[in-house]
């Protein structure tokens, strides 16, 4: 798995990941730039990756915690009304004889040319 890091529209560096090792490897555009910083002090700019033991604690760090992390987590506190709410429009619905569209059949795709392209 490898994921970008990015300053603005910037490439920074990439965290790569297997089963060995987590990994931060600076890009080489960024290491070259006038105006570059390091993504940690812990990890200066070099051109050699870093390994887990410097790579996992950052990261850890920018985790969200407390109060954000809970909210993150939690089921929504409105998903039992917006169901609820979902069943009394499909109710309604049925009664008007609209079709459920779950039970609608899948529309033909006419792959032919039309008139206006």
């Amino acid at each position: 798995m490898e994921l970008p890091v990015h300053y603005e529209d910037r490439m920074v560096a990439t965290i790569s990941a297997d089963a060995q090792a987590t990994r931060l490897a600076y890009a080489d555009a960024w290491r070259s730039s006038p105006d570059r910083f390091p993504a940690s002090l812990a990890m200066p700019i070099r051109p050699e990756p870093y390994e887990g033991e410097l790579v996992l604690p950052w990261l850890m760090n920018l985790l969200p915690e407390g109060k954000p992390l809970r909210a993150m987590t939690r089921p929504s506190f409105f998903a039992k009304e917006i169901e609820e709410r979902a069943t009394e429009v499909r109710a309604y619905a049925a009664q008007e004889g609209v079709p459920d569209v779950a039970e609608m059949p899948e529309p033909e795709i006419n792959s032919s040319p039309t008139a206006y392209e």
